[in-house]
Parts: structure tokens; sequence; C-alpha cells
């Protein structure tokens, strides 16, 4: 049930798939880089940056998104020269939270005078009462989206005619970034047309994050997800708009496991589907069925031995459109949650039976410690009135402590996984309570295929310390989840993997 590392290039040189349809990247680059987790909780700051390994410009859209509801932060634009790389910190800002950077890429707006601090605004109206501040801010998840690639010639972006792109480095800096700012205000170039100078994304972004907790000295190294094929066309915007999101991706996508008809004792399955745009939810289906999963699989341990503590970071990074009161009646006309997702982030009365200001998904959770030994933890037969004891995760970024761990310092999107079999050993957390897309009204595709589970990144960060050391010490490593992904109905067709 795991997905087989094979590019849609490959497959449409086999006679399957068609190459414009979403997909998770074979190589880890891409038109779309996900992050799963910032934070700038108390002494954490976040490291980030963005890599073009294209011999051409490009548009970039750098989003980031609040961890209870995947309200938008703040976002802007970054042109990139050939071969640029972008980087930025993002670190407390007051209560809340903000973005740093030295680096001279041009931007737009300008970020030169930094740290610019995260914005609230759109968290005002967003169903919850109780958490609206700038605390708010300091954790979530980044999404980074290449909106097109930037021609190098024409006034649109050389604005003396110098026969140089102002964005393009001259002895380690951009000739003129004012030039890309000025194109955006009143009766700029790009004010009147975005697309000028501007073509289809041609993919090629890497990133990396770090996650730095600047006392006690560890690093948490995190891998992006990257997407390919996302965009057809150009998807240029305005800086000051929220666009584009992940729902104007192409509403093709491609998914590939390894649990298809053996051929020479192994196969691989191809799905490819076209979801129906008239949902109005045809792009972030998309995006989703590339991300789905049934369960999420990883690592743990608290061994006491070594100081070992272990959290995971569990992101649905689509599960604003589908759980968003205001994105769903955008979209539906109605308020009521989209399929995969069962649950709308809602402000509810004190008397109802689920959270107030949460949209909580029900999972279940196994562990196996490294002699085999399981512990289940699900619901059971209860007494009347019941007691839920199910496990839920209510937020779009959780982040899930072992035992007494404390990798993370994580304010209101805190799980604890508790009672493991061992010191440690692995844990998969089930999606088994209907969630699920391809069956229902905003979930169509050509061809009735069914995906089971939601849309999931993240990875497991581990901690040890070592008291023997003079002022102590502490280590620090991340691992990417692995998935088991269920897609029933019919695949385009199997290959083998020889």
């Amino acid at each position: 049930m795991k997905k087989k590392i094979l590019s849609v290039a490959v497959l449409v040189a086999m006679g399957a798939g068609t190459a414009q349809a979403v997909n998770l990247s074979a190589d880890g680059t891409g038109q779309v880089i996900l992050f799963p987790y910032f934070t700038a909780q108390g002494n954490e700051e976040t490291y980030l940056q963005v890599v073009n390994t294209h011999n051409e410009g490009k548009a970039v859209k750098i989003r980031f998104r609040e961890a209870y509801n995947s309200r938008e932060v703040l976002a802007f634009n970054i042109y990139l020269s050939p071969y640029d790389v972008w980087t930025g910190v993002v670190l407390g800002v007051g209560d809340g939270a903000g973005i740093a950077t030295r680096d001279t890429s041009c931007t737009a707006p300008d970020l030169t005078d930094t740290p610019v601090a995260f914005r609230t605004s759109l968290l005002q109206n967003d169903n919850n009462g109780d958490i609206t501040g700038a605390e708010r801010t300091r954790e979530g998840y980044v999404e980074i989206i290449e909106m097109g690639v930037v021609t190098q010639t024409g006034s649109v972006v050389d604005a003396d005619n110098d026969g140089h792109a102002d964005y393009v480095h001259i002895g380690g800096v951009p000739e003129n970034c004012e030039t890309m700012i000025n194109n955006w205000r009143p009766g700029g170039a790009w004010a009147q047309n975005p697309a000028s100078g501007i073509t289809a994304p041609s993919g090629g972004l890497f990133g990396a994050l770090s996650v730095i907790n600047v006392s006690s000295g560890t690093q948490v190294s995190v891998n992006a997800t990257s997407l390919e094929a996302v965009f057809a066309s150009q998807q240029h915007a305005d800086p000051g708009t929220n666009n584009p999101t992940l729902a104007n991706a192409d509403a093709t996508s491609v998914v590939m496991l390894n649990n298809g008809p053996a051929i020479n004792g192994q196969g691989v399955q191809v799905f490819e589907d076209s979801w129906i745009s008239s949902t109005t939810y045809a792009g972030i289906n998309a995006v989703s069925a590339t991300l789905m999963a049934q369960s999420v699989m990883n690592g743990y341990s608290v061994n006491p031995a070594n100081e070992a503590e272990s959290a995971w970071v569990v992101t649905f990074p689509t599960k604003w459109a589908y759980a968003d009161q205001d994105e769903i009646q955008a979209r539906t006309g109605k308020t009521i949650a989209v399929a995969p997702f069962t649950d709308t982030f809602q402000d509810r009365p004190l008397s109802a039976s689920l959270w107030d200001n949460e949209a909580c998904e029900k999972f279940d959770l196994v562990a196996w410690d490294r002699e085999e030994k399981e512990t289940t933890t699900t619901g059971d037969v209860d007494f009347s009135p019941a007691r839920d004891n199910s496990k839920y995760l209510c937020y779009e970024v959780n982040v899930i402590q072992f035992e007494d761990s404390s990798v993370f310092d994580s304010a209101n999107t805190t799980f604890h996984a508790n009672g493991m079999p061992g010191k440690n050993g692995w844990m998969s957390l089930g999606f088994n309570y209907g969630q699920s897309m391809g069956a229902s009204a905003y979930s169509v595709n050509d061809h009735g295929n069914v995906y089971t589970g939601l849309p999931v990144i993240g990875f497991k960060a581990k901690v040890l310390g070592n008291g023997q050391l003079e002022g102590a010490g502490s280590y620090a490593s991340a691992v990417d989840h692995v998935y088991e992904r269920i897609v029933s109905g019919a695949s385009v067709t199997a290959y083998s993997q020889n």
C-alpha cells in the first residue's frame, strides 16, 4: 500500500497518464513546496530557504498559514533569478510571530525593513471567538507556489532598458528590485496585466526548513513535500491578494501505488482522475487526492536512558477548503463539512457534543514496541451516558507529544500519546471513520475512484539529551512520516517494478 516513486513523465512514455496532472514529486523538486510546520513559540525560531534550480527566473508566492484553521497570516511574492536562493526566519514579534530576512532577492512588497509581523485580520471572523490575537500566529505551516517563469528581457523587468533584467543579480545583488514593486503599483505593468512577461510554471523549486531552539541548541531539519504539474498556465497575482492558492490547481491528479496486480511478483497501480470542475472543488480535490492517506506511520522514543523525547507533526494542508465555513459557503452556499473532512471549524454552544472552536477528525492509534508488544487506542462499548474516549485531531497543524515529551513548545495544538507499549517503537495513526473522497457531491471524479483517509503530511522529531557533558548537551533529528494509501476503483493500468 506504499507510494511508488515513478515519475509521471515515465508513465506517459509507457502509455499511461497525462503529463499535466498533479502528482507527488519523485525527485524532491516541483511547482509547489509544502512545509508542514513553523513555530516561533518559546525559544524556537524557524529558518527556511527556497531554491530555484532552473536557468530561468521564477515568480513565487510564499504564504504562511496559522495552525488552527489555516487562515493566512502573511503572504508575498518573491522574484528569484536563475539558480537563486531566498532565505528567511520566522521568529517572535511581540505577542505573535513574523518574518525576517537579510536576503537580497527581490520581493513585493519590499522586505528590507524586517521583521514584518504576521497579521491577524483574517482571524477575527473565522468562528473562533476565543483565539483571535497575535499569539495564534506563532505556529502554522508554509505554502510555496511557483506562479510562473519570469522573462529576462523587455521593459516589464528591465526598466532602464540596459538589456539586463532588474531582478537578476549583478555582483551578488539584484540590479533594481524597485522595478518589480513598481509593476504592482497603480498603472504599473502587472497591475494592468499580471501575465505580462510571465509564462507557465516549469517546476524545479525545492526548499529546506529547520526549527531551532536557541535555548537548548537543538535543530530539527524538516523535508518539504513537493508537488509537480500543479498548474498548466501562469498564476501570477498581486501580492496583496490571496491568489493563487492550491484551489487554482489543474483538475487532474495522478496517484501511484505499489499494491497493484502482481507482475513478476510486484506491481504498480496508477490512478489518474479528473475531478469534475462543476463542483467548485476540482483543483483542491486534485491536490488532496495526491496527499490522501488512510494511515500515518512513524517511530517514537521516550527512553529515559538517553533522555529521549519524541513528537509528531500531523498537518492537513488542504483542510481549510473543506472545514472552514467561510470557504465552504463561498463554494457551496452551505456551511457543513465537505468530504474528505467530517467537521467544520466553528463556534459551538457550550452544550454541543463536539469541541468549541475546533474541527475534529477522529482517529485510531496502534503502537508497537521493538519486540512487537502492541497497544491499541480506540473507542469501546460503554454505559449510557457514554464518555467519548476516542482520539481526535482538531487543527490544521497538530503536534502529538509522546508521554511527557516537550519537543516543541506547542501552545494549543498538542495531543499527548500516553501508554506506549515500550520505551522505543513505532505507531500507526489511522483514519477509519468515514473520511474519504470520490463518492460525495463535491468530490466526484471521472472514474468513480474512492480515496480513503485524509490529505496529510508531516514528520517525527526526536530530541536526545546527554547530561554527562559539562553544561549538558542535546541532539535532534527528524524523520518523514510514511503512509498507507488506499484507492478503491479502476486504475489506469499496472506496471512491473523490474
